[in-house]
């Protein structure tokens, strides 16, 4: 099986970097220019910001914030919370096209991410502990769950349109792979150049009905 992740992360940076582990109370705000991960092993807690509704968090989950959106956290009088933070950078400031494609904001449940339980218990486990490179240590990790969040997400669990959707695609991902090496495309012409290399790319079904479906996939307007 291709390695659909292998080309973006040789030409995109993806970095983590663990800022909070514990207990939390009261209110804080979030606006630096980068992502963050947020994983809240115990609630309460309402997650609020302009591109999304207030979100109150009871169970244990993951908040992906994977490019720069201004939000807060907030614990009600009495409430203690208790969460994992990390600064997250995908590239999206040089142009990933997958750091682009994802939604301003993810709330999943750590429950529907089983993949994932082994790294958490990993990070977990070597946040609470106070041992000479710690901060490596669960920096490292936080990568691996960003990579593994990403598999996760590319098998389908975000949509049906879209980069993910068709890097889900086995024959659409063979097209678009080396397509999306190309950073910052000039002009109309040259966006339709790299639509037709995709498509030359890719392997047609025999059914043209099939192929312009997976196309759409992609380019849900057509082109």
């Amino acid at each position: 099986m291709a390695d659909r992740l292998a080309g973006l992360l040789r030409h995109y940076s993806l970095s983590a970097r663990v800022f909070h582990s514990g207990a939390f109370c009261g209110q804080h705000h979030y606006a630096a220019p980068h992502g963050y991960i947020h994983l809240v092993r115990r609630g309460p807690i309402t997650a609020r910001s302009p591109v999304h509704e207030d979100l109150l968090v009871t169970e244990p989950s993951l908040l992906f914030y994977p490019r720069v959106a201004s939000h807060r956290f907030v614990a009600a009088p009495g409430d203690t919370a208790e969460r994992l933070c990390a600064e997250v950078d995908l590239g999206a400031s040089t142009g990933n096209p997958l750091a682009m494609a994802l939604p301003s904001m993810l709330l999943i449940p750590l429950a529907d991410l089983p993949g994932l339980g082994p790294t958490l218990e990993l990070l977990f486990a070597e946040a609470e502990r106070d041992q000479c490179g710690r901060q490596a240590a669960i920096d490292r990790l936080c990568e691996l769950l960003l990579i593994q969040l990403l598999r996760y997400l590319m098998d389908g669990r975000l949509g049906a349109t879209g980069l993910l959707a068709g890097l889900a695609d086995p024959k659409l991902a063979r097209a678009i792979t080396p397509c999306t090496m190309r950073r910052r495309p000039r002009g109309r012409s040259r966006r339709w150049r790299r639509r037709r290399a995709c498509h030359a790319r890719a392997s047609p079904p025999r059914s043209r009905t099939r192929w312009a479906s997976r196309r759409a996939t992609i380019w849900p307007t057509g082109g």
